[in-house]
Order: C-alpha cells, then sequence, then structure tokens
C-alpha cells in the first residue's frame, strides 16, 4: 500500500509554487509590459500593462490591488501543489470521528434552548491540532525494522507530517456531515406534531433523493460557476489562507511573522470573548441613545429602543451601535467584496427610515403588534396558534379557520417578506442583463477548453467527474423521489415533486452563480408560496415541496462551495465526490436515529411552547407555524387577500434591474457603483432577526478593509485581510463553543453570571423591549 501511494505522490509532481512570503506569484519575465508610475500623496502606485493577462491589475508599493476574481486567482491564493495524497488513513480516520461528534452536537442542538454553533474555522482548528498530534505523537515507520510494522506505520501516516490536503478532506468531512439534517427535520416535525412515523424505505428514499440531488446539481454546474476565476465564493478565502499558511508557511522571516500574529490574535479573540459573552454583555451594544435616555419616559425609551436598541432579539435596529464581540460582526465584512456590501448597506440604510416610518404610520395596522417580530397574531393583539385551525394530518380545516379568523403579520414582518420577493424577483433579470457577458464567457471556455484559471490548470491532471456519474445520481435520486411521492403518502402530488424539483434545478445556477460573485444569495419564500399557492390547506404537502426546492437549492450552492475551496487546495476531484457522498451520509446515521430518541422520550416538553432549560421545540414550532401559514397563501397573500402587495412584489422586483439599467445608460459614472438590485432591495425591507447591534461595527469594519486597506495598503491587505479575519473567527466561535457548553446550559444546568450594571437583567444595551 505505501508503495502505490509513493508512486502516485511521485507522478503528482508539484506543479508550481506561489512566493512564500504573501502567496504572491511572480510574473512571467517574458511577458511584455508597460509600466506607468505615478505618485498619489505618500503612496507610490505603478500601473502595470501585462499583454499575458486578462485583467490588468494596478500595483500600489509592489502589490497589486485585489479587485477581481482573476486577482485573487493570480495574486492572492497560491497555486502550489506538494501532489501529496488527501484520501489516507489518518484525514478519513480523524475527518470520521468529527464527524460523528459534530453531528450529534449540531443534531442534538435542535432541541435544546440554547443553539451550539461549530463554525468551519472552528472545525479547521480542531482538525489541525488531531492532525498535528497524530504526526508528533506516533512512531515513524524508520523505527521498525519489520518491514510488515513498517508498512502498517506508513499506510497509518505515523510520524508523517500532517499534509494540508489530508487537513481539508477532515474538516470537509466534518462539515459535511450537517448537510442531511433539513431532510431529516421532515421527519422530526411529522412524529412531533402529528405523529406520523414513516417507513425505514420512505426515510432512506427521501434522505437519500434530498441531499444527492443537490450533489447532481452542483456536479452538472460546477464547470460554469466553479471553475472560472471569476467564481470565488468569497466566504471560502479566510479559510483558504489559514490552510496555505498553516502548511505553505513558516519558510520565510515574513511568514513566520504572519502566523505569531495570527496566533496571538486568535489567543487575544478566545481570551476577550469571554467579557462580551458572559462577563459584560453590555459590551456587544454599545448604545450612547440608549444610554442617554435611561431616566426619561418610558413611551421615549420604546421610541429610541426602536431605532438604536439591537442587544436582543427583535429589539430595535441598533443604528450606530457599537460592538465589541465577534460573534455579532463576523469575518464576513473582511471577505466579501465592496461590490456585495455597498448595496447591503445602503439597503440597511434605507430600512432605519422605512421601518420606523412604517410603524408609526400605522401602516397594516402595525400599531396594534410588536414593532419587530416573525409571530402571527389574532386581531386583538394575542399570539396565533396554529394548531387551533389543523387535524391530526395538518390539513386546515375551513370551518376551524373561520372561527378563529386569519392571522395578522406585523409591518415588519409583511415588508420583510415583501423584499425578499422583490430580491427574487430581480434575481434573474439583474444577472442576465449585467453579467450575461462574464456567464457567455464561462460557458464558452468550458465548451473550447480554454478555461486560464490557474487553479483550474493545476487540477487537470487529476481526472474529472464524469458528467455520467452525476447523470446516474440524479436519476436515482429522481426515481427516488417519485416513488416516495407515489407510495409515501406525503400529501405531495406527483406533479407538485415534479414542478419542486425544476424550479429548483432552474433557479440553482442563479444562485450559485451570485454566490460566487458575491459571497451570499438569497432564496426568499418562493417555495412556500408556490407549495401554498398549489396545494392549499397541505402544510405536509408544503414539507415535501420544500424538501425538493429549497433543501436542494441550498445543498447545490453549499456544494459548490466546497468544490471550489477544493479547487483552491488541489483535492483531487474524484475523492470530493466520494467525501461528499460519505461525510452526508455518515451525518444522518447519526442524527436521524438521536433525533427519533428525542422526539420519544421528551415529547411533552418539546411541545411545550416555554420548554425547560434542558430541552425545547421552539425551532420545530417556528416552522410549524410558518408552514401553516404559507398554505393559506391564497386568503393571505393572494390578490384578493389579506396581504395582496406580497405577491405582486415578485413582479416589482423584477422591475428593479431594468430601472438599475436604465440610469447607467443616463449617467454612465453610476456603473462603477455595481449595485446589486437583488442585494438592495432584501436589505431595505430587512428585519434583524438575530442581534442587530453588530451591523454597524461590520459596516465601519468592512469600509476600512475593502476601500482602505485593500485600495491603498495591499500588501498588508492581500498579507493579513483573510487570515487575520480566520484568526477572529476561530479565536471566538472555540470561546462560544466552551461557554455554550460549560455556563449556558447547552447539555444541563445553566450558570449565569451575576448580575451588575454591566449585565443588567434587561438587555445589555440598557434600552427596554418594544415588544
Amino acid at each position: 500500500m505505501a508503495n502505490k501511494t509513493d508512486a502516485a505522490n511521485a507522478e503528482n509532481a508539484p506543479i508550481s509554487k506561489g512566493e512564500a512570503d504573501t502567496g504572491l506569484k511572480k510574473r512571467s519575465s517574458t511577458s511584455k509590459e508597460s509600466v506607468t508610475e505615478v505618485e498619489v500623496g505618500e503612496v507610490h502606485v505603478t500601473k502595470i500593462d501585462e499583454d499575458d493577462d486578462e485583467d490588468k491589475p494596478e500595483y500600489v508599493d509592489g502589490a497589486p490591488v485585489i479587485r477581481t476574481g482573476h486577482d485573487v486567482a493570480k495574486y492572492l491564493i497560491s497555486d502550489r501543489d506538494d501532489g501529496d495524497a488527501a484520501l489516507t488513513f489518518r484525514s478519513i480516520t480523524i475527518g470520521t470521528i468529527l464527524t460523528l461528534l459534530s453531528s450529534a452536537t449540531t443534531g442534538l442542538s435542535m432541541f435544546k434552548p440554547v443553539n451550539i454553533n461549530i463554525s468551519d474555522i472552528f472545525e479547521l482548528f480542531i482538525v489541525y491540532a488531531m492532525g498535528t498530534a497524530w504526526a508528533k505523537c506516533t512512531p515513524n515507520a524508520d523505527r521498525f525494522k519489520n518491514k510488515y510494522i513498517a508498512s502498517a506505520c506508513r499506510f497509518m501516516k505515523f510520524g508523517q507530517p500532517f499534509t494540508i490536503k489530508e487537513h481539508v478532506i477532515a474538516t470537509f468531512l466534518s462539515s459535511s456531515s450537517t448537510n442531511g439534517n433539513l431532510a431529516v427535520n421532515i421527519f422530526a416535525t411529522e412524529r412531533l406534531f402529528f405523529e406520523i412515523t414513516r417507513p425505514a424505505w420512505m426515510v432512506i428514499l427521501t434522505i437519500f433523493s434530498s441531499i444527492f440531488c443537490g450533489l447532481a446539481v452542483a456536479g452538472f454546474l460546477r464547470s460554469i460557476v466553479v471553475y472560472p476565476s471569476e467564481m470565488v465564493y468569497w466566504g471560502v478565502l479566510p479559510a483558504v489562507t489559514l490552510f496555505q499558511k498553516l502548511h505553505f508557511g513558516g519558510d520565510t522571516d515574513v511568514d513566520k511573522s504572519a502566523m505569531k500574529k495570527f496566533g496571538w490574535v486568535a489567543t487575544g479573540t478566545a481570551i476577550w470573548q469571554v467579557i462580551p459573552t458572559y462577563m459584560m454583555p453590555w459590551l456587544t451594544a454599545i448604545s450612547i441613545p440608549c444610554l442617554a435616555t435611561i431616566r426619561s419616559p418610558m413611551e421615549t425609551r420604546k421610541i429610541v429602543s426602536a431605532i438604536f436598541g439591537g442587544s436582543t432579539a427583535n429589539q430595535g435596529l441598533g443604528v450606530l451601535s457599537l460592538s465589541l464581540d465577534w460573534n455579532l460582526i463576523g469575518s464576513w465584512n473582511l471577505s466579501f467584496p465592496l461590490k456585495a456590501q455597498i448595496s447591503l448597506w445602503i439597503g440597511i440604510a434605507m430600512s432605519t427610515l422605512i421601518l420606523p416610518l412604517a410603524y408609526y404610520t400605522n401602516t397594516f395596522e402595525a400599531r396594534k403588534y410588536p414593532f419587530l417580530s416573525h409571530a402571527m397574531f389574532l386581531p386583538n393583539g394575542t399570539v396565533f396558534d396554529s394548531k387551533k385551525i389543523t387535524d391530526s394530518q395538518g390539513i386546515i380545516g375551513p370551518m376551524k379557520l373561520e372561527e378563529v379568523g386569519l392571522p395578522s403579520l406585523t409591518a415588519s414582518s409583511i415588508l420583510s417578506i415583501i423584499g425578499s420577493n422583490m430580491a427574487v424577483g430581480a434575481i434573474p433579470l439583474h444577472i442576465i442583463l449585467f453579467y450575461y457577458k462574464d456567464i457567455m464567457k464561462s460557458w464558452k471556455q468550458y465548451r473550447t477548453g480554454t478555461q486560464t484559471d490557474p487553479h483550474y490548470l493545476a487540477m487537470r491532471k487529476y481526472k474529472e467527474v464524469p458528467l455520467w456519474w452525476y447523470g446516474a445520481i440524479f436519476a436515482a435520486t429522481v426515481i427516488s423521489g417519485l416513488v416516495v411521492n407515489i407510495w409515501g403518502n406525503t400529501t405531495l402530488p406527483v406533479a407538485g415533486y415534479i414542478v419542486s424539483l425544476s424550479t429548483a434545478i432552474a433557479i440553482s445556477p442563479l444562485l450559485c452563480f451570485m454566490t460566487a460573485i458575491y459571497g451570499f444569495f438569497i432564496i426568499g419564500s418562493i417555495s412556500d408560496m408556490m407549495a401554498g399557492a398549489l396545494y392549499p390547506a397541505r402544510p405536509l404537502a408544503s414539507l415535501y415541496f420544500a424538501n425538493w426546492n429549497t433543501s436542494m437549492m441550498l445543498l447545490a450552492v453549499r456544494l459548490c462551495y466546497w468544490l471550489k475551496l477544493g479547487q483552491y487546495t488541489k483535492i483531487p476531484h474524484r475523492v470530493m465526490l466520494g467525501i461528499q457522498m460519505y461525510g452526508a451520509i455518515l451525518g444522518v446515521a447519526v442524527y436521524y436515529p438521536l433525533m427519533v430518541s428525542v422526539v420519544e422520550s421528551q415529547r411533552e416538553i418539546l411541545l411545550d411552547p416555554l420548554g425547560n432549560r434542558i430541552w425545547s421545540g421552539a425551532w420545530f414550532q417556528r416552522d410549524l407555524a410558518s408552514l401553516v401559514t404559507w398554505s393559506m397563501v391564497k386568503d393571505m397573500y393572494g390578490l384578493g387577500g389579506k396581504y395582496p402587495i406580497v405577491s405582486v412584489s415578485f413582479g416589482i422586483g423584477a422591475l428593479l434591474p431594468v430601472i438599475h439599467l436604465g440610469i447607467t445608460k443616463l449617467f454612465p459614472a453610476t456603473k462603477k457603483w455595481q449595485i446589486n438590485t437583488p442585494f438592495l432591495a432584501v436589505a431595505c425591507l430587512r428585519v434583524p432577526r438575530g442581534l442587530a447591534a453588530g451591523d454597524w461595527t461590520g459596516f465601519g469594519i468592512g469600509i476600512f478593509s475593502q476601500v482602505y486597506l485593500r485600495r491603498y495598503r495591499p500588501k498588508i491587505f492581500n498579507r493579513y485581510n483573510y487570515l487575520i479575519g480566520a484568526a477572529l473567527d476561530g479565536g471566538a466561535s472555540i470561546t462560544l463553543f466552551i461557554m455554550t457548553i460549560a455556563v449556558f446550559g447547552a447539555f444541563g444546568k445553566q450558570y449565569l453570571f451575576p448580575t451588575w450594571w454591566g449585565n443588567p437583567e434587561g438587555p445589555p444595551d440598557h434600552c427596554v423591549k418594544t415588544g
């Protein structure tokens, strides 16, 4: 076995190595260059025209300014490939252990009052610690004279360096463990609320169909939405940078200095996070207006809280709040490009005017209900109980609905739905009008085999996954879905299954393309609206409709995201496919029996709206309420319904890209702003779903990173921006994970910090609740 591995490694010799100090690659000395030098203040700017480059970068103090996906591929991420084995006994063992732990922990937290967040960066840290310990604490094969023992040690990678590909494989395997959770949650909802127990064959086929249909779609799209340089998937850059620094760094003083800074930042963040997370939550949301109005009348304080509060869920918009809690900020402001952030921040600024205006002008009878809430209400202001209008099969009874009446929504909730629908309506035309050339360029490169991305070229030595493999997987998933819907009594007709799958396949390329270009995407409530319109009063039909629609699209995007990471780190194509399938199956094998055990043993507590300190069914209760609401889509959102503007908003959204295009034609200077109309639409009517306090701090960090550092200090940006982002994420996630288990009661008793001024009984920012 060892000889075969060594032979494979010899065949996969390194193609090229990036510059060790910054990860930047030298330009060819044979290329013809035209150099223009100018002084901008104290910064030395050099514009270099490279005949062999598709995009000609601008250099500041000798470092390229990262503007496009081509710049990322050529100058930010190294294309180094040492040809080492990815699929080893060590990588599979570590990945399997963490998959079992991650799946059990994440699955169990679905039924807990406190959610346990396991980030990819956190898993990356744990895998690196385990892999390094494996390498240093096991005997090297050279110590044994017996050839069989030596061969076994080589196979198990005893005493051998922990490589980047093993690291990526083990981390990816652990991250894949949650790919089947959405499908499993269908059966959790049925068991918990309707006491429906499905046969094993139906469970297996439903989960298989859901997971692997998304995998097949990602495989079909990979040549267009993964391989080209412009398909960056900005969210992977911190992880890729960290992978490469951990395994390729250390060769120079610059690299050693960068890794020391990484270590100090990660350690410092982990220690610091104890203070805002546990001891002094006021630091999570420092709001001067809230402090200034502590002694004001309650009505004044509620108005101030609605605008400036943001330290608790549904409290306020968090305008101008300063947060020192990195878990609320996150590295996306460091990672995602300015063209993605600018639309979001313009929209959020607009939302701070639109949402209060709607509330205080009593739009949609807003004053009868809380300012921010996603709950449903009765006209008298009490919470709507969806179980009062459904039978044991989850079907809405007309008589019961007439007796109870239609639910009402808060103005903020209605506007949020309108915004997401406008965004969904804008996506197709926005991509066609503004990215048609990029799409056609990717398609042409795929058809002619002229792809120029250096990472794609470095991957050509590895065998591709034939399209017919993905075709076979797709056919098997479609047949499995048909069997489930024909003989499984899902209440979703076969025609509905075909519609859900077809629309998901049609929309997935747009979502993958948007994620690749901007870093994130928008799905909205189109799946819920379609299911409710086609099959009203059938919540279970909507549940299964979403399984082959929304869930499939989410998985397709997620898997394309990881395929890009695999391309950046040179993981062979067929290995990535196998690991995706193995990780998903292993995760489901752990989560499903765990779900059954918890639901059957804790049913009464999970059905209780309040739960207790150990168990809570809040996540599934919210899911059920949403299903019931959307099952009344015609009465609620139809043209003759209670809120017809919700349906009309799709058409309004479709007009936004056309208007935007017209503005760019009339005022060509606006083209450089690169406004994204879907993001602008969803942000301008956005309602914070969590704590809003981190938004404005993130805004400042994004400007500092993407405007100042990227443009005027590219050497610092290229060397440290994504690395420090990973350090901040890693340190914060480690502390949050430990404290969630140790003091926040994820697995038992809570140990709350004593109340004091920095940890008040009410909202930490000393505002008041607005509900």
